[in-house]
């Protein structure tokens, strides 16, 4: 064989060799993308779960919120994945292993919550508080998801969480400047649940809807007890495949709790999909901006008379449904109802209620509040940046009750 046919074959087998690892090559890239691609999948499953708990008189009175801890089993939850945080403060006495002159952090652990940082007392009404946990628990929490419990009162579209030392709360204009100072204003929050009463709003879907996908909450008051439970909901996290389930899997656990009260009156909770708010604001602002008020006043308010309004005990809050509100008022719009209609329905993603009435959001329209409360609902009404031609439709009918 001449040297010339030798360099041939020296090179033919080294072209085989070269194809045969371009091959194996190939066959790794493939196996090693399939690994992160299920490392990726795996990973999308760890949540940091923030409880913001003002126990309020809930606690000092009555316990509430205690046993609603006590309901979280960190034996039936994967610590590794899940990371579960309260916030406390807000109430004058707790009935369990939390100070009362303090503020603090808790994490849960194997056997139960330990404190991962106090502070000296604070008003859990101001944003900068609110804030400050959010900020720590995405600093020093690093997973996939994030959700919160926003736990005590709710004011309707004042605002929600009343701290007990200072009576004061966060409005929607203070919930918009805690988002969008913390962390959360470009990692949005999955789920954020009102474990308060009357807080399914559309004022505060207003607000969430830039930092928040689900919104949890009740258009009416919500009941409890000192065997109040639903935080044992996240006994089942690790079983929750996205985020509507975890939004789902809250409700039912309401439900439970409601079934095992024995309360069957006037009881709401929906899921609002806060991606469809920005339809629903501009088409109710269409709406509204084309009711001629000066002509129809006296329909109106002889509909809004009538229409159920949610917590009637504190005729202070004046909301009612929206869906309804729209429903009743269609005729008085030179715009069509339907497409409003239409995308409150893709808005309110799930709505479990026993009251004819409700459809899953209320509004604030102010009929049976005293003066004062008015103005203060107004007035924070009117520091809002949306809702443009709805609240100038509000202060419009305000000033001619009070004038009627």
């Amino acid at each position: 064989m001449s040297s010339e046919q030798k360099l041939n074959l020296f090179k033919l087998k080294l072209n085989n060799k070269e194809q045969k690892i371009s091959i194996l090559l190939g066959f790794l890239i493939i196996i090693l993308s399939l690994i992160l691609v299920i490392v990726n999948i795996n990973s999308n499953n760890t949540r940091t779960v923030m409880i913001y708990l003002a126990g309020n008189n809930l606690e000092s009175d009555s316990a509430i919120a205690t046993s609603d801890l006590e309901a979280i089993n960190p034996k039936k939850i994967n610590l590794k994945n899940n990371k579960i945080l309260i916030y406390t403060g807000g109430t004058k006495k707790w009935f369990n292993f939390i100070e009362s002159d303090e503020n603090a952090i808790y994490e849960l652990k194997e056997n139960g919550f330990e404190k991962v940082k106090s502070f000296p007392q604070k008003n859990m009404g101001n944003y900068e508080v609110f804030k400050e946990f959010l900020t720590y628990s995405y600093d020093n929490y690093k997973t996939d998801k994030y959700d919160i419990i926003m736990w005590d009162h709710g004011l309707g579209s004042l605002g929600t969480i009343s701290d007990e030392y200072t009576n004061d709360y966060l409005t929607p204009n203070e919930l918009e400047k805690a988002f969008s100072e913390s962390p959360f204003n470009h990692k949005k929050i999955s789920t954020l649940a009102f474990h308060t009463c009357l807080n399914s709003t559309i004022e505060m879907a207003g607000v969430l809807h830039k930092y928040v996908n689900y919104m949890i909450a009740s258009e009416e008051v919500t009941w409890g007890a000192t065997n109040y439970n639903v935080l044992g909901y996240l006994n089942d996290i690790d079983k929750l495949k996205n985020d509507y389930d975890y939004a789902r899997t809250y409700i039912e656990s309401y439900k439970k709790q409601m079934s095992e009260l024995g309360i069957s009156k006037d009881i709401t909770y929906s899921i609002l999909d806060l991606k469809n708010y920005p339809k629903v604001e501009k088409n109710l602002n269409d709406f509204i901006k084309n009711i001629n008020l000066e002509n129809n006043y006296n329909d109106i308010a002889k509909i809004r008379s009538n229409i159920h309004q949610y917590g009637l005990e504190h005729l202070d809050y004046d909301t009612v449904d929206l869906y309804e509100l729209i429903s009743l008022i269609k005729n008085y719009s030179k715009s069509d109802s339907a497409k409003l209609l239409t995308s409150l329905k893709e808005f309110i993603k799930y709505n479990w209620t026993n009251n004819e009435h409700s459809n899953g959001v209320s509004v604030y329209f102010p009929y049976n509040g005293n003066d004062t409360v008015k103005k203060l609902h107004l007035d924070v009404y009117n520091n809002l940046n949306y809702l443009t031609d709805y609240k100038y439709f509000i202060n419009s009918f305000y000033k001619k009750q009070a004038n009627a």
